[in-house]
């Protein structure tokens, strides 16, 4: 009967019933046919007599079919509870999902992991997951084929119990892992920071940055410097040196610090985004970064970041950062974190609060060819003989500008024919844009620094500068001077005050690396490859100034368009500048500078046709002897210098010259001005004519006093620079309150007998409020007490006054000067004593002279101590020259003072 039920069909033995008989019929067909015969098999061996079998058959029967109904119960649920395991699965699946997003976006935050617990729970749901599909796999399996009215599996197997069986302890499992997920609220953590070495940056070549890698490695190993600032002119290697500074220094002080954080800023500063860069770098996680706004999140980086010690690298700052704002600490002692930026302008590391500066160099010839080799390649260099040393002309060009040396070098890479190295030279000279790589990646480069000046008389101030020749010292107030005539600085009525803004406008340039220092104090330098960048902008680059610059190459085409000419020294100009006699430049022309270039001679044609020009600049020309009349019809002409030449006399016609605002005849000697001419140029603010003390006055000087007389009934007139070596002209300065006050430039030369220049009468009436230069030459004087009166003076050269025993007398009596107040040389900034035998004293007592940065004496044997105590120049000097013999028997204030100045000493 057992195999006739397991192996029989259902129609054979089951007839169709209703649902609810059919299953109690199921149930009790079972358990007689398949469930009681297996165990009466067994009663009947383990009992003997009928009622001991009949007794343990009821009590079976009763516990089997209760144990039956059970098992039974398994078999009856086994779909509803597979369809509830599945159900409950794809919600613990779409948890899973959740919670691993969530993990995988913290995970993106640096330093950043899952929790434990979190990462035990995805792995538990991995896992039970498989079980739950191997499960309900097997359950599809076994509900496919249904007997029974579709309520038991046809083929019933002990693996068909044991997987119902199963079914409601694992739904109970994957609710646990549910319920487990409601009780874990954080998914991820701070990792515990192991001092992992900042991230290595891609980085060329370093050739020639030896010496300041060294600087700013010993700027940072000293504890007292927080903020490093490295400035210097663009392309010349700032973000290379740091670069170079993340991954050769930093990455051996690994443990040192905490994090390394490295931004670039750029020219329009994405403070939203910097704030993101340096967050993203910090071992640190927030949920809610994404949600905060920038004040928010400035909070939560200044909390973090206050707890670690960190090095913060800013590349390419272009004004002031507030890092606090950002919510970047202030680097000090508690935190003892480090923050070092590069920067174009030596202002923005003043700005930024820097603790030490390190300006980035351009390269030694030596460096410079090194690099240029290297671009180049050898197989170039020896592919001949000549390359090597046409090599050097060619880099030579670069002046040492790396960006500039990588470009050219490598554009030629593969040049191995010399007439290509020398047609190179010749293009650098004169057409530097065309060098391949020269526009895009140099001169674009450099442009954005033009580009931020910060006003459009700052940039046509620069872009001024080109006119000068290559490696030109451009004299300080020659350039201010040119910026006034031509208009540069009218917003400035007074030219004192346009003098105050040219000063500022070079500063400014100078701290923008687009100007340097020159080889003396009153000069500047420009950058030739800056100088190639703003001839490309003033000629080529859309300004609506043009510039035409000669010095050998020479070509007439190129003065069809030009606004402003510049003409400079060259051993053949005699024979080629008789093209100027013939009208060579057109009507537009607005600048005309020639100079040194062995001119003679002008056409009255030339001026005629040359009526627009406002500046004309004919100085240094030694054999230019006269001017035609013809110049008379310059009448927009402003500014005028005929300095250095050899012209004997003004023509009369100069005084149609009602536009003339700067008149400059320094060094003409014996240049005679006609009578009225002067006081007919009725707009004339700048006059100046001074000679070399060293040639003495000549016969000129008898004008100096006609001159001063027209020159004080100008209405305009308020800068004056003049020589003297008569009493009269110097007693009509001396009660001339206008002139007093124009003064601006005075040299006093050769003068017998001067007590006009220290007189009681005189001295209380003498205000120079304008004085900034001084020289005082083979003059018979006792002292120079009236200098107390001149708070501007910024130069003071005594020489060759074997009179002179004191420069400020103090203590004169009554209506005299009481004593010397503490503005007395306030804005002095050098100082040149030489051979005065009789001078034992400058001043009494110390002064502070703030702004002094050069001292030199020489030959004055009874100067025994310096006006100087330890507050003196502090900070401003520079050096102190002068015998050394002299030097060592100075008395001092105290031992302390003498070592401030003693390392300022040079000897001569």
């Amino acid at each position: 009967m057992y195999i006739a039920l397991q192996e029989g069909s259902r129609n054979n033995y089951f007839p169709s019933e209703s649902p609810t008989t059919t299953h109690n019929c199921h149930c009790f067909y079972f358990f007689l046919f398949v469930v009681l015969p297996a165990e009466f098999s067994s009663l009947v061996s383990r009992y003997s007599t009928v009622m001991e079998i009949c007794g343990a058959i009821l009590e079976t029967f009763t516990r089997l079919w209760d144990c039956t109904a059970t098992r039974i119960g398994y078999i009856r649920n086994l779909e509803n509870n597979l369809t509830s395991l599945k159900d409950t699965r794809d919600h613990l699946r779409s948890i899973y999902k959740d919670v691993n997003a969530e993990v995988e976006i913290a995970e993106k935050q640096q330093y950043v992991s899952r929790t434990n617990e979190v990462s035990d729970w995805l792995a538990k749901v991995e896992a039970k997951e498989k079980e739950v599909d191997l499960l309900l796999q097997k359950g599809e399996h076994a509900t496919q084929d249904r007997c029974l009215g579709n309520f038991c599996p046809r083929r019933y197997s002990r693996s068909t119990y044991k997987l119902a069986k199963s079914l409601p302890s694992k739904i109970g499992e994957v609710k646990s892992l549910i319920d487990r997920k409601r009780d874990c609220n954080v998914v991820a953590c701070n990792m515990p920071y192991q001092h992992a070495p900042p991230e290595v940056l891609p980085l060329g070549v370093t050739v020639g940055l030896e010496s300041s890698f060294d600087k700013l490695c010993s700027c940072f190993e000293d504890a007292s410097v927080r903020i490093i600032g490295l400035y210097g002119m663009g392309g010349v290697g700032k973000t290379t040196l740091l670069k170079k500074f993340n991954n050769d220094f930093l990455a051996m002080k690994t443990r040192d610090f905490d994090v390394v954080i490295w931004a670039l800023v750029s020219q329009e500063a994405n403070v939203v985004k910097l704030q993101e860069v340096i967050w993203n770098s910090l071992p640190a996680y927030d949920e809610k970064w994404l949600q905060k706004d920038f004040e928010q999140r400035a909070v939560l980086l200044f909390n973090t970041m206050k707890k670690k010690k960190f090095v913060l690298l800013l590349d390419d700052v272009w004004k002031r950062l507030d890092l606090l704002k950002l919510g970047v600490p202030p680097p000090d002692g508690e935190n003892e974190s480090k923050v070092i930026f590069t920067t174009r302008s030596e202002e923005v590391c003043g700005s930024m609060g820097a603790h030490r500066l390190i300006k980035v160099q351009c390269l030694t010839k030596k460096k410079a060819f090194k690099l240029f080799q290297e671009k180049v390649g050898e197989v170039t260099l020896n592919s001949h003989p000549s390359i090597p040393h046409l090599a050097e002309e060619v880099a030579e060009e670069c002046k040492g500008l790396p960006l500039a040396l990588i470009t050219v070098g490598r554009a030629m890479a593969n040049k191995k024919d010399p007439k290509q190295w020398k047609r190179a030279i010749q293009i650098l000279k004169s057409y530097p844009s065309k060098v391949s790589g020269m526009v895009d990646e140099v001169f674009l480069l450099l442009q954005f620094s033009y580009e931020n000046l910060p006003t459009a008389i700052h940039k046509i101030c620069f872009l001024y500068c080109s006119l000068f020749r290559e490696d030109h010292n451009i004299r300080i107030d020659e350039l201010i001077e040119l910026w006034i005539g031509e208009g540069f600085l009218d917003e400035f009525g007074d030219t004192y005050e346009a003098r105050y803004e040219g000063e500022d406008i070079i500063n400014y340039l100078k701290l923008a690396c687009l100007l340097e220092n020159g080889d003396s104090e009153d000069c500047v330098k420009m950058h030739d490859v800056l100088r190639d960048m703003s001839l490309w902008v003033a000629c080529e680059h859309g300004s609506s100034s043009k510039f035409a610059i000669f010095n050998e190459d020479y070509s007439l085409s190129k003065w069809k368009e030009a606004e402003r000419i510049s003409l400079w020294n060259s051993s053949d100009w005699h024979s080629r500048l008789k093209d100027l006699y013939e009208q060579p430049f057109s009507t537009r022309v607005l600048t005309m500078i020639v100079r040194d270039a062995m001119l003679q001679k002008f056409s009255d044609g030339f001026f005629r046709i040359g009526q627009v020009i406002k500046v004309l600049d004919l100085s240094h020309n030694s054999k230019l002897m006269e001017l035609p009349p013809g110049i008379g019809e310059l009448v927009c002409l402003q500014y005028l210098n005929l300095s250095y030449t050899r012209i004997k006399t003004l023509p009369v016609e100069l005084q149609k010259l009602k536009s003339l605002r700067c008149l400059l005849l320094n060094s003409t000697y014996s240049l005679i001005i006609p009578r009225m001419v002067l006081s007919n140029l009725v707009s004339l603010q700048l006059f100046s004519r001074l000679n070399s003390e060293s040639s003495g006055e000549s016969s000129d000087e008898s004008d100096r006093s006609l001159v001063l007389e027209e020159l004080k009934c100008l209405e305009h007139v308020n800068d004056l620079s003049i020589g003297l070596s008569n009493v009269e002209a110097l007693r009509i300065l001396l009660t001339s309150a206008k002139l007093q006050k124009c003064i601006n430039h005075l040299m006093l030369v050769y003068f017998s007998d001067a007590p006009l220049l220290y007189n009681s009468k005189h001295s209380k009436q003498i205000y120079y409020s304008n004085l900034r230069h001084l020289i005082v030459s083979s003059c018979k004087i006792r002292d120079l007490r009236w200098l107390a009166h001149a708070p501007c003076l910024q130069s003071l050269v005594i020489r060759y006054c074997y009179s002179l025993e004191e420069v400020i007398v103090e203590d004169l009596g009554a209506g005299e000067i009481q004593r010397v107040n503490g503005n007395t040389f306030a804005s002095l900034e050098t100082l040149e004593l030489v051979n005065l035998n009789r001078l034992r004293s400058i001043c009494t007592h110390a002064l502070r002279f703030p702004c002094l940065k050069k001292v030199v004496v020489l030959h004055c044997p009874a100067l025994e101590k310096l006006p100087f105590d330890s507050d003196s120049a502090k900070n401003s000097l520079e050096h102190i020259i002068g015998d050394y013999e002299w030097w060592v028997g100075l008395q001092w204030e105290d031992n302390s003072t003498e070592d401030i100045f003693w390392s300022k000493f040079q000897r001569t």
